[in-house]
């Protein structure tokens, strides 16, 4: 929560979440980014969905990738073009096609258990997968609370009691700290 925190600010929340999984042979997948100069939707200016307030780094969507086995270089995996989050240019066309073997993409060894967090300026896709084991991922997608992605909520299973902070992670998109309390309320008003 604490790293969220320092990316996304005091009021965020639990935009969508899913599984991947891969086979052996299976293609690697398209490069993308969902913001900033590369975003192939891109309609606001590059950085503006990573910017550096008060000399801090902030971003509007920020993805927790949970490897539930090993990926890396000879395996496959998540992949990305390191540093293109804060590019004023687009990534060429050529390495979007092809960027398995391309000295610009870098996959990202994680082994089983580790956690990636990366904003989603970060041009990123999939690896083709190359391992004997099957690929299993969840990636949980956060976002600044004003913000949303699409229509749909995550929402709890029935049944399960929430936290108070729990239920707020869930909540819909509201103004943040106007219609959308900090996450972090109890830790401010004890400090």
């Amino acid at each position: 929560m604490s790293i969220l925190r320092m990316r996304l600010g005091e009021c965020f929340r639990l935009e969508r979440l899913y599984g991947i999984y891969m086979r052996k042979g299976w293609p690697a997948g398209k490069l993308h980014a969902d913001y900033g100069a590369s975003s192939p939707h891109a309609v606001s200016p590059p950085g503006e969905f990573y910017t550096f307030p008060n000399n801090r780094m902030s971003s509007g969507f920020v993805t927790g990738s949970w490897n539930l086995n090993d990926t890396g270089p000879g395996i496959g995996g998540f992949c990305v073009v390191p540093g293109s989050h804060k590019a004023n240019f687009r990534i060429p066309k050529h390495i979007h096609g092809a960027h398995q073997d391309s000295p610009w993409v870098k996959i990202v060894e994680a082994p089983a258990g580790s956690l990636t967090l990366f904003t989603e300026a970060l041009t990123h896709g999939t690896a083709r997968w190359e391992g004997d084991h099957e690929r299993r991922t969840l990636l949980y997608k956060y976002c600044v609370s004003s913000m949303s992605w699409g229509a749909t909520r995550v929402t709890a299973p029935e049944g399960v009691e929430l936290t108070p902070r729990q239920q707020q992670l869930l909540a819909g998109p509201g103004e943040p700290l106007t219609h959308f309390p900090s996450l972090f309320s109890e830790e401010l008003a004890a400090s």
